[in-house]
């Protein structure tokens, strides 16, 4: 069994506890863009008077005929649900102090508290963890967990990473040394819907059993807790 030390670099992350655009509006601009549309074939019934199941042509070939302002306030209704959408994820985002829980098997450390960062921090901070290969377990991936510090309740869920490692682990072996340079990756809720990203970095270098057993695991800046 080949044993080494597997490294992680935690860089920064972008947009945690945002959302996709309209991915959890009550509401999407294809929603309003249907209702729209049944309106104006609503409004020609009336004005032109057609009516019952043959209505002679869609939407889209009245909107010619039909007064400015209902093109125009269709647009304006769609900027303003994305205008507002993106405020309020803004707001959310601004008013978090996020860390990081990272997991390999049956180590973890954290990372410090990014306060006042919101939701585009940065941490630049490196965590070591002892990796056994191919050793007694094939689930050979780190996990990372975003979480929000609060000070007078329970710190609050944010999203979650996995990166998969077993190929690392299997090229650092043969090589002596294997690196996945800093990549982004798409953090996720419980129901895996995108709440950002988050930049890491991950490194293998294989040791002798002897040179491991002298190393403390731990991280460049001690977490605060």
């Amino acid at each position: 069994m080949a044993v080494g030390i597997l490294e992680v670099l935690l860089l920064n992350a972008k947009g945690l506890g945002g959302t996709d655009l309209f991915s959890t509006f009550p509401f999407s601009f294809d929603g309003i863009r249907s209702n729209y549309t049944s309106w104006l074939q609503n409004w020609a019934r009336i004005r032109y008077g057609f009516s019952g199941k043959g209505f002679p042509f869609a939407a889209n070939e009245i909107s010619q005929e039909i007064p400015f302002m209902i093109v125009i306030s269709s647009v304006i209704s769609s900027v303003i649900c994305n205008q507002a959408q993106w405020f309020c994820v803004l707001m959310m985002a601004d008013k978090i102090d996020p860390y990081v829980v990272i997991k390999y098997k049956s180590q973890e450390h954290k990372s410090s508290v990014a306060r006042g960062e919101g939701g585009s921090p940065s941490w630049n901070e490196k965590f070591t963890f002892r990796a056994e290969y191919p050793g007694n377990s094939d689930q050979c991936s780190l996990t990372l967990i975003i979480m929000d510090k609060d000070t007078f309740s329970a710190d609050d869920f944010i999203g979650k990473i996995a990166i998969p490692v077993g190929d690392l682990l299997a090229l650092g072996v043969e090589k002596g040394t294997a690196q996945m340079r800093p990549t982004k990756y798409r953090v996720v809720r419980s129901d895996n819907s995108y709440c950002g990203e988050i930049q890491v970095g991950v490194s293998f270098n294989l040791k002798v059993e002897e040179e491991c057993r002298g190393l403390e695991f731990g991280g460049w800046k001690q977490s605060e807790y």
